[in-house]
């Protein structure tokens, strides 16, 4: 027996997209500040331990504020009833719908966002050892992030603290 018709359409969708969206994470990458004066090494390291943390939480963003679907494009929203059809692996989507309700529940700002895909960017893999250049962009970054929650949430004291704690699932879903 085939692959159903909805199944073959939706992974062949899902990969053009994820394919074009690496694109679009290698150019963004080159606009973080600081991202550029480091070694094309620790770049090309960067972003291959990162990338697909990158792209799932693009996903999980683009789905807020959730209102039930996966948003995988604009024209591509899947329902939860769409999972079994799509063969969507089921703790995979589950995964996803409670990060996406997360992110709903904190309101995370596209400010936010941004700055959490640049720490992912920047957190080099466990086996890697960063360089100096690496931990000052690293240290940047995280002050950036502290710096908008200053002026997006007054200060908040624990906001930090709910944004970090976004990130571990993210590296779930990737696993």
């Amino acid at each position: 027996p085939g692959v159903p018709d909805d199944e073959v359409r939706f992974r062949a969708a899902v990969s053009d997209l994820a394919d074009r969206e690496l694109v679009i994470t290698i150019s963004w990458a080159k606009q973080v500040p600081g991202f550029a004066n480091l070694s094309l090494l620790d770049q090309m390291n960067l972003l291959q331990h990162s990338w697909l943390e990158i792209l799932c939480l693009n996903l999980v963003f683009r789905s807020c504020p959730y209102n039930g679907m996966v948003c995988y494009a604009e024209d591509l929203r899947v329902p939860v009833e769409m999972v079994d059809a799509y063969n969507i692996p089921t703790e995979l989507d589950s995964l996803t719908r409670k990060l996406c309700k997360k992110f709903t529940y904190l309101g995370v700002t596209r400010e936010e966002y941004v700055l959490l895909k640049a720490i992912i960017l920047c957190n080099i893999d466990v086996g890697l050892e960063p360089g100096e250049t690496v931990r000052g962009l690293q240290d940047k970054l995280q002050d950036s992030l502290i710096d908008c929650i200053k002026v997006r949430h007054n200060g908040h004291p624990r906001r930090l603290g709910q944004l970090f704690l976004l990130l571990p699932p993210i590296t779930h879903i990737k696993l």
